[in-house]
């Protein structure tokens, strides 16, 4: 540490006694081309403006101050090489000379010093941003986690309650039949395996939501994102819906231009289907529509029925986990569970926005939007 230092200071020295060298090899050039010693003043001035640039402490341009002054009287005054301070005018004009260095030297030297405060400021200031984007993205990762550990409570809480029922009815009506197939008519047993099936199969719908959370949950960036044609992807939605509701009518209605966006093709088709069947199982109404059409580079699907409507207290909660509808209460095994939640999460895992209202004249409207190409 000690011959680090050593050797600054050396260096430091060197490059003072470098400048104060060449402004006297530069004064004597000067003089013999013509007599004129206040240019020679102004070579030992910026001698010492360099010297303060160039070192680190104030000592290097005090010294520099003083070193110019006296070679200036020995070297370039009369009489030459002696000190002579007694003549008329020299007095003054070295004192002159040698505060203007020294205030020179000490403004270069201030103006170093605050260079290197703004350069210190500078980096503290980066430093303590990218501390800050460090913390940031921590808190986001805590809130991303503290979500999915929510989602995945709500989900077994979802699981349990809604989940039971069904499995109860399926349990009970299949010991009917066992214990009771002797004494049950054909038409009584068509029945319980009828309730069976119909149970069966909202389980099977229910599953399907079930891992179409998990994979929201598991995040954005393991959607499988494809671009689609919006129009098979309706086709597709709507046969299925037919398979669980053969009697349903469903008006499907797209544009004629060719649309296409990129999506998760299964999510999406989640979407339309638990819109779709919700409509149908709710509204008490025979006709639904579907409709897609875009606009503001946003393709936009709209899910109609002529039902009976929502309720107005519901409206605001129909999109919240697991929310249950005052009407649906009464009917847990046929209740949209994590329908509607599930709607909202992959919608806004594709950056779209989903709504629902009642409309004018009778009925319910569900609106999503995914964004075209």
């Amino acid at each position: 540490m000690q011959k680090k230092i050593l050797k600054n200071n050396v260096k430091e020295w060197l490059i003072t006694f470098g400048f104060l060298a060449v402004a006297t090899v530069t004064g004597y050039i000067l003089t013999s081309l013509q007599d004129n010693h206040l240019n020679v003043a102004m070579i030992y001035m910026l001698a010492v403006v360099f010297t303060a640039r160039f070192t680190s402490g104030f000592i290097y341009g005090t010294v520099s101050s003083f070193i110019s002054v006296f070679c200036i009287n020995y070297l370039f005054a009369y009489p030459y090489f002696a000190f002579n301070f007694t003549k008329k005018g020299y007095p003054l004009m070295f004192l002159s000379m040698l505060g203007i260095s020294l205030i020179t030297n000490a403004m270069t030297l201030e103006i170093k010093k605050q260079a290197k405060i703004a350069q210190e400021n500078e980096k503290q200031a980066t430093e303590l941003f990218e501390i800050t984007k460090e913390l940031q993205k921590e808190q986001e990762e805590i809130k991303i986690e503290a979500a999915k550990e929510k989602l995945r409570t709500d989900l077994f809480r979802a699981v349990s309650h809604d989940l039971r029922t069904p499995l109860t009815t399926i349990l009970g009506a299949s010991s009917t039949i066992l214990e009771n197939k002797k004494i049950l008519s054909e038409e009584e047993q068509r029945k319980l395996l009828s309730d069976i099936h119909e149970d069966a199969d909202w389980l099977i719908r229910m599953v399907e939501n079930l891992l179409s959370v998990t994979r929201i949950s598991e995040g954005i960036a393991n959607l499988n994102k494809n671009d689609e044609v919006v129009e098979e992807i309706v086709a597709e939605s709507i046969a299925k819906v037919k398979k669980h509701y053969p009697d349903a009518v469903v008006n499907v209605k797209v544009p004629d231009e060719l649309l296409i966006a990129p999506m998760d093709a299964t999510l999406i088709e989640q979407v339309i289907i638990n819109l779709t069947e919700n409509a149908i199982q709710h509204s008490g109404s025979d006709c639904i529509s579907l409709t897609v059409s875009s606009g503001n580079g946003e393709i936009i699907f709209e899910v109609r029925d002529k039902g009976k409507g929502i309720p107005e207290s519901d409206l605001p909660h129909l999109f919240k986990e697991y929310y249950t509808t005052s009407e649906q209460k009464s009917d847990a095994a046929k209740n949209m569970g994590i329908g509607l939640s599930v709607c909202m999460s992959i919608v806004k895992a594709h950056g779209g926005i989903i709504t629902a209202e009642n409309v004018p004249g009778g009925g319910a409207l569900f609106r999503f939007t995914l964004k075209g190409n």
